[in-house]
């Protein structure tokens, strides 16, 4: 919490920066100087990898039976058992019906669920990768619609209505297919050469979808210019922002061409809407009307990018690769901007694969509300009746199908937009066919693979190697890109295979280099922004959006175990570090070592976990690591240290600590608890010293592959002498913040309250007296609950001495301010303050308050070790300064004690110029001191209150 703070206090300071940024045009056409046109809608997709051969008509290559009208007249006889004839492709439906689909029962829950992720992979990163999709590809089919003919032996489709096999079985001739726009044009000169398709979006990760496609269309449909603040057009439905509709069909208006949007993609589009009009909001705050509509919406855009682009390289990539892009270097002009058809036609379609058949609702307690099916998910009126945190919630807690070549039934009869049925698998193959995707070894050699020489060099699953032998009788040569690539095992700690893995680092390192807007690039904002937008996780962006932000998931990429560790204290280590419930470390310390204990919870015995030390920054940049990786309960314990830049998975150290051994044990609930040591002053690595340190925590419950953390984690300021640690982001702020507590602590205890104790002590013969000791003590009970509140804010949890007595003395400041008020009410309302419980009060209030007073003044002698301790001064001389201070208040207190005693000093030496004080001090030439400290502290104003109350007094008078 203190860490979003800051990150938001740092957001509105930069705003202040003279750091001026030229807008860019939103059709990319100044993005690239030497190509303007390049990057811009309506531009062919790249070809990187040469074509497979297309027909001399330019068709593409047929299968036994082609979508192109080639086959006899009626229904095929054509079974997807029969032989391919060399030369000729699989039908599109016999690959669906034979790789594509589940080797279980609808009904079978337990096999279902293992076609699910196994890294547990959420739902938003399905349709977050969708919405990535809609932003830098979105390409149209072609008129005729062409059949794509159904095999004889189709389990779900009937192409001959004169006999039914099955009562379930839709009877269709074929299913529509259409070939992309440009490559059915028979004349070459208007013909895409290319024959990639073309691309109606920019290539850039741009937010073509809340800002349209060009500047015009941005201000005609998307921007609201009313508001003189740069705001992008809303609907409201339940009091709340959604976006904005069509007033004729209340459909939603989109930056882009309508794709087949859902419930999911749509709460993704609304948070980003809203992020944009909430920044608009702020920049409005503090330039109010001396900045343009159109300023404030190009400012607003260009940080809602930034977030967008960081969010994509490093947050999705890290969640579904494993890891970041790698890190960025400069900008390339020479780099034509585009995206290329085989990522396009095969990689950027493995989202087809995440899909699942239904969709659990689910509120913030991953208890199940409805079951949505994939068609309803399109339903987007169902956003506004749900509510957006609910959408968010259900995808966040479910796991996505895994990527692989088997599809959800559901695809299979998926109805589109425009209310044709789809078979999703048979239409991803019909589309390579129809870009002349090459076949798979061709792109295995592309990426610098060698060739398969066998089904086994794509999967180790014999139920995949089978099935492939079915399909490609013909052998290895003959699979198709998208089949081969859909089916190869997945790397370590990656979502996809090596080569669709290669293709997304390739596609998106090439847009990010391409881009001359990317957030990265200096010219684009200064090191202060950048750390910004590095800092701001997609989650805080969700959070400061959403009304209830209750129990959201820690992490929205992943779908972490619902068990929590047991959190009691542990006698052997009493210091805790994290407030996680899956993950926390305990620790100790003697003089050589610090003993760490560490819990976390894994969903099924294996995961990681990190601590890092002595960081440069605030991510990791010259850290140092002790990792544990956790395999099926077992523990191994490796030294890393940070890459370069710090952004990226840190590398395992060549010379290990060999006094780094785990003592481990794992619960029944999957639990593991590792117990080890690690030197103060290890040889060759950074010391931990009696010092405020920076330290990293980090996990991974679901995974035994060091990889990307997602969101799980965090970073604390420790010093592991004293217990201390802190949450503050910043040690010049929060070294400032401490020096104001300091300072305004030393002034409430040290100066304030002895002044309140001398005029209450020394000064009862001026009529002012009480008033202004209540007045200096209310003034110094609030100022040290602010200056208090100042040093709390800093800290997550502390068991120094000093912050230990510190809440000791605040809580019992409280207390002493109310026995105050209790004397203060005993004096106005009894009769007598010198018997009962008001003589009590009124002593017990002093000798509390003489006690407070020594415990503050002893906290703030330790408070001034702890902060020279923890930020490395040398506290000799603070502490002598003390001593002297010190001195001077007690001997304060004993000159004006002997002056108080001894006849007529203290008037003489401070009211000689006050005849009515001789008055008033003559009783006490005649009454010995101790009787003279009994007699009630009644002012003349008070005595003649209680005399018109009825009370009878006796006013001696020596004259």
């Amino acid at each position: 919490m203190h860490t979003r703070s800051l990150t938001m206090f740092l957001f509105i300071a930069c705003f202040s920066l003279p750091f001026i940024v030229e807008a860019w045009f939103i059709n990319g056409s100044d993005n690239n100087d030497i190509n303007p046109i390049a990057g811009t809608p309506g531009q062919p997709f790249l070809r990187a990898i040469s074509s497979l051969n297309f027909n001399q008509n330019f068709s593409p290559v047929t299968s036994p039976t082609d979508f192109l009208g080639l086959n006899p007249s009626g229904p095929t006889t054509i079974k997807c058992t029969d032989n391919v004839p060399a030369g000729l492709y699989p039908m599109p439906r016999c690959i669906s019906n034979v790789i594509c689909k589940y080797n279980t029962s609808s009904y079978n829950v337990n096999v279902l669920s293992s076609y699910r992720s196994f890294r547990r992979t959420s739902h938003f990163a399905t349709f977050f990768g969708q919405y990535i999709s809609f932003d830098i590809t979105s390409s149209r089919n072609t008129n005729p619609t062409n059949p794509m003919f159904l095999p004889a032996d189709d389990p779900f489709y009937n192409p001959n209505p004169n006999s039914t096999t099955s009562p379930y079985q839709l009877s269709v001739p074929f299913l529509p297919a259409n070939r992309s726009e440009g490559n059915n044009v028979t004349n070459p000169a208007t013909r895409n050469p290319l024959l990639s398709g073309i691309n109606h979006v920019t290539p850039f990760l741009d937010f073509n979808t809340i800002y349209g496609i060009s500047d015009q269309d941005a201000i005609n449909r998307l921007r609201d210019t009313s508001t003189n603040k740069g705001k992008l057009k809303t609907s409201i439905i339940n009091g709340q922002e959604f976006p904005p509709k069509n007033s004729s069909d209340d459909s939603y208006i989109w930056g882009t061409i309508e794709h087949t949007f859902s419930i999911f993609t749509l709460a993704i589009h609304t948070i980003w809407i809203r992020e944009h009009n909430r920044l608009c909001d702020e920049l409005y705050q503090k330039h109010g009307s001396s900045w343009t509509d159109e300023q404030y919406f190009q400012e607003a855009r260009r940080w809602v990018t930034a977030f967008y682009q960081k969010a994509v390289a490093e947050e999705y990539f890290g969640a579904v690769l494993g890891r970041p892009l790698p890190a960025y270097r400069k900008y390339d002009p020479k780099l034509k901007p585009g995206v290329d058809t085989f990522f396009s036609t095969v990689t950027f379609r493995y989202g087809h694969s995440e899909l699942s058949d239904f969709y659990r609702i689910q509120d913030e307690y991953g208890d199940t509300l409805y079951d949505l099916a994939l068609n309803d998910i399109k339903n987007l009126t169902l956003l506004g009746t749900l509510g957006l945190e609910m959408v968010l919630w259900s995808m966040i807690l479910q796991r996505q199908e895994e990527v692989d070549v088997f599809l959800a039934d559901a695809t299979k009869n998926f109805i589109h937009n425009n209310n044709n049925t789809y078979d999703v698998a048979a239409f991803d193959i019909i589309s390579s066919r129809d870009r002349g995707i090459p076949l798979y070894n061709v792109v295995r050699q592309f990426f610098g693979f060698p060739k398969a020489q066998s089904f086994a060099d794509i999967s180790n699953q014999s139920i995949i190697q089978e099935n492939l032998a079915k399909i490609y009788p013909n052998g290895i040569e003959t699979v198709e890109a998208w089949v081969g690539v859909m089916s190869e095992d997945h790397l370590d700690g990656s979502n996809f295979g090596m080569v669709m893995n290669a293709s997304m680092v390739t596609q998106y390192t090439y847009l990010r280099d391409s881009d001359k807007f990317w957030f990265e690039k200096p010219e684009m904002f200064t090191s202060d922004e950048r750390l910004i937008i590095r800092n701001t996780t997609l989650r805080d962006i969700i959070i400061r959006n959403i009304n209830n932000s209750v129990n959201f998931p820690q992490n929205i990429w992943s779908v972490q175990p619902k068990m929590t560790l047991n959190s009691s204290e542990d006698s052997n280590y009493p210091t805790k570090i994290g407030s996680w419930s899956q993950y926390f470390v305990r620790y100790r310390i003697d003089l050589t070592y610090v003993y760490f204990k560490v819990q976390l919870q894994t969903s099924d015995g294996n995961g990681w976990f990190g601590m890092g030390f002595g960081q440069d920054d605030d991510g990791m940049k010259g850290a140092e690591f002790i990792i544990g990786i956790v395999t099926n309960g077992n523990v191994t314990l490796g030294n890393y240290h940070a890459d370069v830049d710090g952004y990226h998975p840190p590398i395992r150290d060549d010379n290990q600590d060999s006094t780094l051994v785990p003592n481990f044990s794992m619960s029944d609930t999957k639990a593991v608890t590792v117990e080890f040591k690690r030197l103060l002053r290890p040889p060759g690595r950074k010391p931990i010293s009696n010092d405020d340190m920076k330290y990293i925590m980090a996990y991974n419950p679901n995974s035994n592959v060091f990889t990307y953390h997602q969101n799980n984690r965090i970073m604390f300021r420790v010093n592991f002498y004293n217990n201390e640690i802190s949450s503050a982001a910043s040690t010049n702020l929060q070294r400032l913040v401490r020096l104001i507590h300091g300072c305004g602590m030393f002034f409430t205890w040290c100066i304030s309250f002895p002044i309140s104790v001398l005029i209450v002590r020394y000064w009862k013969h001026h009529e002012l007296h009480l008033r202004a000791h209540r007045f200096i003590q209310l003034v110094g009970g609030i100022s040290a609950s602010a200056f208090g509140a100042a040093a709390i804010s800093t800290v997550v949890q502390t068991k120094t001495p000093h912050a230990w007595m510190g809440l000791m003395i605040y809580t019992l400041s409280f207390i002493e301010l109310g026995l105050g008020l209790i004397t203060i009410w005993g004096q106005t309302s009894v009769v007598s303050v010198n018997k009962g419980y008001p003589r009590f009060t009124k002593r017990f209030h002093k000798i509390f308050g003489l006690i407070l007073l020594l415990l503050a003044l002893i906290n703030v002698y330790l408070g001034i070790d702890t902060y020279c301790l923890t930020y490395g001064y040398d506290s000799f001389w603070w502490k002598f300064a003390y001593y002297c201070w010190m001195a001077i208040i007690i001997a304060t207190f004993i000159i004006f004690d002997f002056w108080w005693r001894v006849q007529g000093a203290f008037d003489r030496f401070l009211c000689i110029r006050y005849e009515p004080v001789a008055e008033k001090t003559i009783m006490h030439a005649h009454i010995k001191y101790e009787d003279y400290v009994k007699l009630p502290e009644f002012t003349w104003d008070e005595i003649n209150e209680r005399v018109q109350r009825g009370v009878s007094l006796i006013i001696p008078n020596y004259q």
